[in-house]
C-alpha cells in the first residue's frame, strides 16, 4: 500500500473521529460499519461528502453514495483514491491541432 493511500486512511480516520458523536464508539476500526455503529448517519454523511471534496480535491456523484463506498474507513479511502486516480488519467493537457 502506497504512502499516500495510508495517509489518505489517516485524514478520513481523524476526521471521523472529531466529528462522531459523543455515544459512538471510542474507536473505529478500518473494516467497522460507520453506519451500524452510530459512527455517521444521513445527515453526517453530506458533511463527509462536503469534508472529502474540499479535502481530498473530488467530487462526489450521486450514484457514488453508497453503502459500498462510504461504509467504512477502508470503503471510503479505497473511494477517494479510485476517485483520484480517475481525476489524474482524465486530466490530460489539450493538444491543439496545427
Amino acid at each position: 500500500m502506497s504512502s499516500r493511500c495510508l495517509q489518505t486512511r489517516n485524514e478520513i480516520r481523524q476526521y471521523l473521529v472529531a466529528h462522531q458523536p459523543p455515544e459512538s464508539p471510542a474507536r473505529i476500526s478500518d473494516d467497522e460499519s460507520l453506519l451500524e455503529s452510530g459512527v455517521i448517519d444521513s445527515v453526517a454523511i453530506m458533511d463527509l461528502i462536503a469534508y472529502l471534496e474540499g479535502a481530498f480535491g473530488i467530487a462526489v456523484g450521486e450514484d457514488d453514495m453508497t453503502p459500498e463506498n462510504f461504509d467504512s474507513v477502508n470503503a471510503i479511502a479505497a473511494y477517494v483514491e479510485r476517485k483520484r486516480l480517475s481525476a489524474s488519467c482524465t486530466a490530460s493537457p489539450s493538444v491543439s491541432a496545427t
